[in-house]
């Protein structure tokens, strides 16, 4: 049991640091930083107070975890094992998603806290209609928009993860696209259809778990976290399984290919 943590641990290290040396990610990070300056700053007329700088912050955040994976499934190579290595598969696939996503999170942890200290700084933390003197504080929205983030981030690096063992980069990131740009039409074409629901039923509901509705909508709870890390949690099982079924067929090459 001991002997396994350790290697869970092991894999967990090598997923944060494989992701940590893409400097893109950090430049991408300062990137959101930028633009977060620029659109709270920015002139705008009949902006609403408050909830314009969180709408706009939650979609460069969303921007941000869409260009995060893509760096993912472009800079990261996916886990490859040894055969003589005393793992399973699962534990690859499983420690290197730790790894990638507690950057991610911490990342995006760093890029809400400076959004959130610099709509402080401007005093527009305080969500009004025009004629209204007091309206609902905003407080506690910037760390729910965290938490969206997470579990948006999660589901996205685990389709990420997955179809990148089984396609090469250029194809796991047009399918990502197709999947993450249809992912709001999806939920109603299954409910619509017969047919495409048992399809559409794995697939993930990204309408309601995308930061930029979770802000305009308000109406996000715990179950949002519940279903997107219990989805995210079976993409990267799959992931494991498609891992392990390609590691078997390179340990029984090297074996056919060793000498007797």
């Amino acid at each position: 049991m001991s002997r396994h943590a350790v290697h869970l641990r092991a894999f967990v290290v090598e997923g944060w640091r494989a992701l940590a040396r893409a400097r893109s990610a950090w430049a991408l990070a300062a990137g959101a930083l930028i633009l977060s300056v620029v659109a709270v700053i920015a002139e705008i007329p009949l902006r609403e107070p408050g909830r314009f700088s969180l709408n706009t912050l939650a979609l460069v955040d969303q921007l941000l975890v869409l260009l995060l994976v893509a760096v993912q499934v472009m800079a990261v190579r996916p886990a490859s094992p040894c055969p003589w290595w005393p793992c399973a598969a699962e534990t690859a696939v499983l420690g290197r998603a730790i790894g990638m996503l507690s950057l991610c999170v911490c990342l995006l942890a760093s890029v809400v806290g400076f959004q959130y200290l610099l709509v402080a700084a401007t005093d527009d933390l305080e969500a009004r209609a025009f004629t209204q003197q007091v309206g609902e504080r905003l407080d506690g929205h910037y760390l729910v928009l965290w938490a969206g983030l997470g579990t948006y981030a999660a589901v996205l690096l685990a389709w990420g993860t997955t179809l990148r063992i089984l396609l090469n980069p250029a194809l796991t990131l047009l399918t990502l696209m197709v999947l993450v740009f249809s992912g709001y039409a999806l939920p109603r074409l299954g409910h619509e259809s017969a047919a495409l629901a048992p399809i559409i039923a794995v697939l993930p509901d990204l309408g309601a778990l995308a930061p930029v509705e979770l802000a305009q909508n308000r109406d996000w709870n715990a179950r949002a976290v519940a279903y997107g890390l219990t989805h995210a949690a079976m993409v990267w099982l799959l992931g494991a399984v498609a891992l392990r079924v390609l590691w078997g067929r390179g340990r029984g090459v090297d074996s056919a290919q060793s000498p007797a």
